[in-house]
């Protein structure tokens, strides 16, 4: 139980007889915060420190908030405002490494160097680092930086509502972030590239185990450059056959359903050239699926084309007409 000592502070009993006294007072924010020391001295100089520091308005750290607190609260405002595919990975980068690692750690215990650690330790075991029972598995800096990205938007809250003076983030060096591999210098198609890609489609699609002709979506993405999602996105109510246009409004997702594109820039209106807008008329003439609210491109059980994680259905050519990787945005016209 609680004594007042004196204004601000208070004592407490202890099992063994002793007296602790704890020292009240209001933090930047106006939360009421309380401090434990074991002199009555001590406790008069610390109030007097803390009521010092909170009249030239510095920030005092919360001794007691902890990280799973605040990054349940961050989560439950970031998901309001994200895709759902993005919120699900977040709430995956917080339950697989960052509430494991930090979970009951104090906000204002998580410095820079145990940022670093959590790098290092991603980085050369991969989430082996968080739990023993999964394989050993070295995570690429992508991968690391999507772990890091929920701990950073959680420091950032708590900067804001001045449990932390600053981010950990603020202070890392470049040896502190995750290493960036030196990317593979992107494949220059040229048109004898395109070609071959398109016919040895062809040759594959006349196949009899050959389930789906590429043809058609290889073709409209070499010319237009579309995303994987915008041309797996497209139905036949995009195509305006009499003024050749192609409009993209929607994606096609991962999880095999319709949703925004990528950026708002990603809506637009693309003009077709005179071959292509012929290719699509002709493939709408030949699809058993050609109403409006019909995909481009049906796959064998009446929907988009299955989307194959980064690499798509033109992987299938690789090796038959070119020796190159087969990347999707490589069929990016330069």
């Amino acid at each position: 139980m609680r004594v007042r000592v004196e204004r601000g502070i208070y004592g407490r009993a202890t099992k063994d007889g002793a007296t602790r006294y704890e020292v009240a007072y209001l933090d930047t924010a106006g939360r009421q915060r309380w401090r434990t020391v074991a002199k009555l001295h001590e406790a008069r100089k610390l109030r007097a420190d803390l009521v010092s520091k909170v009249g030239r308005g510095e920030v005092i750290p919360s001794t007691t908030a902890t990280f799973a607190e605040l990054a349940e609260e961050w989560y439950a405002a970031k998901a309001a405002r994200v895709r759902a595919r993005t919120a699900d990975y977040y709430r995956q980068a917080l339950d697989h490494v960052l509430l494991p690692r930090f979970g009951r750690l104090r906000i204002a215990a998580i410095d820079a160097d145990a940022v670093s650690r959590l790098t290092r330790d991603l980085e050369r075991e991969g989430l082996h680092a968080i739990d023993p029972e999964r394989p050993v598995r070295p995570l690429g800096c992508s991968s690391v930086v999507n772990y890091l990205k929920p701990l950073q938007g959680v420091c950032a809250l708590a900067v804001r509502r001045r449990l932390i003076p600053a981010s950990p983030f603020s202070v890392l060096t470049d040896d502190d972030r995750p290493m960036r591999a030196e990317r593979e210098k992107p494949h220059e198609w040229s048109e004898d590239d395109v070609e071959a890609l398109l016919a040895a489609s062809s040759r594959l699609a006349g196949q009899r185990e050959s389930k789906y002709d590429y043809t058609p979506l290889l073709r409209l993405v070499a010319t237009l450059g579309l995303r994987k999602g915008e041309a797996l996105g497209l139905r036949w109510e995009d195509f305006d056959r009499e003024a050749g246009v192609l409009h993209v409004r929607r994606q096609w997702g991962p999880q095999g359903v319709y949703g925004p594109t990528k950026t708002e820039a990603g809506v637009r209106r693309i003009a077709l050239p005179a071959g292509l807008r012929d290719d699509l008329i002709a493939l709408r003439l030949s699809s058993d699926f050609s109403l409006d609210e019909h995909p481009l491109f049906v796959s064998s059980i009446r929907c988009s084309c299955r989307f194959r994680g980064r690499r798509s259905g033109i992987a299938t050519c690789r090796g038959v007409a070119l020796s190159l990787p087969v990347i999707w945005r490589g069929c990016r016209r330069r």
